[in-house]
């Protein structure tokens, strides 16, 4: 079974963080090229492994198409020439990748981990008192989970690794940054925790201890530079009390103390350059998300982590050029020019990413794909005027070496 979370406080963090995706307006077309965003941006952690293919070179192959004009990658766009269609948006392209570097979509497999190499070093002498498989969504895909003596619990799933001690069971500190709008507005972590240090709780410790694991799974050149959340037991209660969270009973939540201090080291992950932007959906017959690496260590040591969707590649695909973010905003406006309706699109951000596609739920065949993300607000006017307007999160998907729209059915926010 996956880990129950505490959905209320998950949900007001989430929103949270997603009001301060959505927020905020920015200045006319800016013609800069390159990276955008400021030094807090997930997207700029990366580290020298991110293996970009720039300046038209790619270990000789070919790249496809005609090099971008460099006007069509500006740091932000404000457009509000389309009626329904609010563009005031923000460009976002991870450090090193630039309108110049070529990305392909490749076929991949989810990576096999070596389940009892991985329970003997999490375990650490620590007796395993149970140690039960189980089907997750089908007999095809099997799921494990290792109790050890103390009650932390190691759990395999077909695309994942997962460590929750009863501190991690108890604190759920997962809650307060594994959503999508954390990953879209990192800068919301800094203003609720701060990377400031905790008083007798060492970041050189913390980032050890979670390289150590990245060595035991073998996935350290997977990742770039971790972002580090101070979690300090007085931010969080800040935030219990400001969102009066109550627990899975429906009683309130306790409030934390000095034992309960942790760091929360997000990795991001990477693929050709880009970084994964926490996103989990649905679209046509597919299951669209992104690899994730985090940890969570406190005073007593590691209290958790999770690592999912890594994969390797078994075949890569015809290198282009990227797609440009200009072109991306004037198909979305072309498509809504002739439509008469009650909502306006609000575009606040684009983001070039990747997504692993999915035939379905348990399959360990996947589609590492580049993709711009459109993140906004949809605003609907009632007919009604009591109830005024509703204003509902946007998210829309292409591909970044076409430009064709990937439908999404569903995204989590």
């Amino acid at each position: 079974m996956k880990k129950a979370m505490n959905k209320k406080l998950a949900g007001a963090i989430s929103s949270v963080l997603l009001a301060a995706a959505l927020s905020g307006c920015f200045p006319k077309t800016d013609t800069g090229k390159g990276s955008v965003g400021g030094s807090d941006d997930l997207s700029n952690q990366v580290g020298q492994n991110a293996g970009v293919i720039n300046g038209g070179e790619g270990d000789g192959q070919v790249i496809q198409g005609t090099p971008p004009d460099p006007s069509d990658f500006p740091s932000s766009i404000r457009d509000d020439s389309v009626p329904n269609v609010d563009v005031r948006a923000s460009i976002h392209m991870p450090e090193g990748v630039s309108y110049l570097s070529a990305i392909s979509t490749s076929d991949a497999v989810l990576h096999v981990w070596n389940q009892d190499e991985i329970l003997t070093s999490i375990a650490n002498g620590r007796p395993v008192k149970s140690d039960e498989t189980f089907e997750n969504s089908g007999p095809d895909d099997l799921a494990r989970m290792c109790v050890l003596e103390d009650d932390s619990d190691i759990v395999f799933y077909t695309d994942s690794v997962n460590y929750y001690t009863p501190q991690e069971k108890e604190v759920d500190y997962a809650s307060y940054f594994d959503s999508f709008g954390m990953y879209t507005a990192p800068e919301s972590l800094d203003k609720e925790f701060g990377n400031a240090d905790i008083e007798g709780l060492s970041k050189e410790d913390a980032i050890q201890s979670a390289e150590e694991i990245l060595d035991v799974l073998q996935i350290r050149d997977r990742v770039g530079d971790p972002k580090i959340v101070s979690m300090d037991h007085d931010s969080i209660n800040t935030l219990i009390e400001l969102e009066q969270t109550i627990d899975r009973n429906g009683e309130p939540v306790s409030m934390r103390t000095e034992e309960d201090d942790a760091y929360a080291l997000i990795y991001p992950v990477l693929y050709q350059g880009l970084v994964s932007q926490g996103f989990w959906g649905s679209g046509e017959n597919s299951i669209l998300s992104s690899a994730k690496v985090y940890f969570v260590y406190g005073r007593t040591g590691l209290v958790a982590f999770h690592i999912s969707g890594i994969c390797d590649i078994t075949s890569q695909g015809q290198l282009s050029y990227i797609y440009a973010p200009t072109k991306i905003v004037k198909s979305i406006q072309d498509e809504y020019a002739e439509i008469i309706s009650m909502e306006t699109l609000c575009l606040n951000q684009l983001r070039l990413t990747y997504v692993l596609r999915q035939d379905a739920e348990g399959s360990t065949n996947a589609v590492m794909e580049p993709v711009w993300l459109v993140i906004g607000k949809k605003i609907t006017t009632s007919e009604d005027e009591e109830k005024g307007t509703i204003n509902s999160p946007l998210c829309m998907m292409f591909s970044a070496t076409t430009g064709e729209q990937i439908p999404l059915d569903y995204f989590g926010v």
